[in-house]
Protein backbone atom coordinates (compact mmCIF):
# COMPACT_ATOMS: atom_id res chain seq x y z
CA UNK A 1 0.00 0.00 0.00
CA UNK A 2 2.78 2.11 0.71
CA UNK A 3 3.88 2.29 -3.46
CA UNK A 4 -0.01 3.25 -4.30
CA UNK A 5 0.68 6.55 -4.15
CA UNK A 6 3.80 6.81 -6.80
CA UNK A 7 2.21 4.24 -8.94
CA UNK A 8 -0.77 5.89 -9.60
CA UNK A 9 1.08 9.10 -10.11
CA UNK A 10 3.12 7.19 -12.99
CA UNK A 11 -0.04 5.74 -14.38
CA UNK A 12 -1.87 9.31 -14.36
CA UNK A 13 1.42 10.55 -16.27
CA UNK A 14 1.79 7.54 -18.98
CA UNK A 15 -2.26 8.01 -19.48
CA UNK A 16 -1.56 11.82 -20.57
CA UNK A 17 1.28 10.70 -22.56
CA UNK A 18 -1.06 8.72 -24.41
CA UNK A 19 -3.49 11.19 -24.98
CA UNK A 20 -6.30 11.08 -22.42
CA UNK A 21 -7.77 13.78 -21.08
CA UNK A 22 -7.89 14.97 -17.33
CA UNK A 23 -11.38 13.52 -16.88
CA UNK A 24 -10.74 10.20 -18.36
CA UNK A 25 -6.94 9.69 -16.77
CA UNK A 26 -9.06 10.22 -13.27
CA UNK A 27 -11.28 7.50 -13.93
CA UNK A 28 -9.15 5.09 -14.99
CA UNK A 29 -6.44 6.17 -11.85
CA UNK A 30 -9.64 5.88 -9.54
CA UNK A 31 -10.36 2.31 -11.00
CA UNK A 32 -6.77 1.02 -10.95
CA UNK A 33 -6.28 2.32 -7.28
CA UNK A 34 -9.52 0.18 -6.55
CA UNK A 35 -8.23 -3.02 -8.03
CA UNK A 36 -5.07 -2.02 -5.99
CA UNK A 37 -6.64 -1.88 -2.96
CA UNK A 38 -8.62 -4.44 -3.67
CA UNK A 39 -5.54 -6.67 -4.45
CA UNK A 40 -3.52 -5.54 -1.33
CA UNK A 41 -6.57 -6.45 1.00
CA UNK A 42 -7.32 -9.35 -0.21
CA UNK A 43 -5.64 -11.12 -2.36
CA UNK A 44 -2.76 -11.94 -0.11
CA UNK A 45 -5.38 -11.39 2.94
CA UNK A 46 -3.56 -14.70 4.24
CA UNK A 47 0.22 -13.96 3.90
CA UNK A 48 1.94 -11.14 4.74
CA UNK A 49 1.98 -8.82 1.66
CA UNK A 50 2.86 -10.24 -2.00
CA UNK A 51 3.87 -8.43 -4.97
CA UNK A 52 2.13 -6.75 -7.94
CA UNK A 53 2.65 -6.11 -11.17
CA UNK A 54 1.57 -2.77 -12.91
CA UNK A 55 2.31 -2.34 -16.61
CA UNK A 56 1.09 0.33 -18.92
CA UNK A 57 0.62 0.78 -22.60
CA UNK A 58 -1.13 2.01 -25.92
CA UNK A 59 -3.86 -0.17 -26.63
CA UNK A 60 -5.24 -0.64 -29.92
CA UNK A 61 -6.79 1.90 -31.25
CA UNK A 62 -4.89 4.21 -29.20
CA UNK A 63 -6.66 3.15 -25.86
CA UNK A 64 -4.37 3.41 -22.83
CA UNK A 65 -3.93 -0.07 -20.80
CA UNK A 66 -2.99 -0.97 -17.44
CA UNK A 67 -2.43 -4.55 -16.94
CA UNK A 68 -2.65 -5.59 -13.14
CA UNK A 69 -0.62 -8.87 -12.28
CA UNK A 70 -0.36 -10.57 -8.62
CA UNK A 71 -0.15 -14.24 -7.54
CA UNK A 72 -2.67 -14.06 -4.81
CA UNK A 73 -5.58 -16.09 -4.40
CA UNK A 74 -7.74 -16.53 -7.58
CA UNK A 75 -10.60 -13.85 -7.91
CA UNK A 76 -12.37 -12.90 -11.29
CA UNK A 77 -13.84 -9.96 -11.06
CA UNK A 78 -16.20 -10.48 -14.05
CA UNK A 79 -18.01 -13.11 -12.86
CA UNK A 80 -18.08 -12.03 -8.76
CA UNK A 81 -21.41 -11.29 -7.46
CA UNK A 82 -22.36 -7.55 -7.76
CA UNK A 83 -24.02 -5.91 -4.42
CA UNK A 84 -27.68 -4.84 -4.89
CA UNK A 85 -27.48 -1.18 -5.41
CA UNK A 86 -31.29 -0.57 -5.08
CA UNK A 87 -31.22 -0.71 -1.16
CA UNK A 88 -30.90 1.78 0.95
CA UNK A 89 -27.19 2.90 1.63
CA UNK A 90 -27.74 2.67 5.01
CA UNK A 91 -28.42 -1.54 4.52
CA UNK A 92 -25.69 -1.54 2.48
CA UNK A 93 -22.53 -3.53 3.97
CA UNK A 94 -19.02 -1.85 3.90
CA UNK A 95 -16.85 -2.70 1.09
CA UNK A 96 -19.02 -4.40 -1.92
CA UNK A 97 -18.60 -1.35 -4.04
CA UNK A 98 -14.75 -1.73 -5.63
CA UNK A 99 -16.00 -3.81 -8.45
CA UNK A 100 -18.51 -2.28 -9.79
CA UNK A 101 -16.79 1.02 -9.56
CA UNK A 102 -13.86 -0.76 -12.09
CA UNK A 103 -16.14 -2.08 -14.17
CA UNK A 104 -18.03 1.82 -13.96
CA UNK A 105 -14.65 4.10 -14.66
CA UNK A 106 -12.86 1.62 -16.90
CA UNK A 107 -14.07 0.99 -20.61
CA UNK A 108 -13.01 -2.17 -20.98
CA UNK A 109 -12.36 -4.98 -18.21
CA UNK A 110 -10.67 -8.34 -18.61
CA UNK A 111 -9.03 -11.01 -16.82
CA UNK A 112 -7.29 -14.19 -16.71
CA UNK A 113 -5.63 -16.76 -14.78
CA UNK A 114 -2.13 -17.51 -16.05
CA UNK A 115 0.30 -19.80 -14.28
CA UNK A 116 -0.91 -19.30 -10.94
CA UNK A 117 -1.53 -15.15 -11.55
CA UNK A 118 -4.56 -13.12 -11.38
CA UNK A 119 -4.43 -10.73 -14.54
CA UNK A 120 -6.54 -7.45 -15.14
CA UNK A 121 -6.82 -5.80 -17.87
CA UNK A 122 -8.30 -1.95 -17.75
CA UNK A 123 -8.73 0.07 -20.91
CA UNK A 124 -9.46 3.66 -21.25
CA UNK A 125 -10.11 4.88 -25.03
CA UNK A 126 -9.55 8.24 -25.74
CA UNK A 127 -12.71 10.84 -25.56
CA UNK A 128 -14.72 10.68 -28.94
Amino acid sequence: MECLGPALDEIARCASDVGLDERRTQKITLAVEEALANICLYAYAEHDGGEVEVRCSRGFHGGFVVEIVDSGRAFNPLVAMLPDLSVDVEKLKEGGSGIPLIRAMADHVGYQRREGRNILELTMHPAA
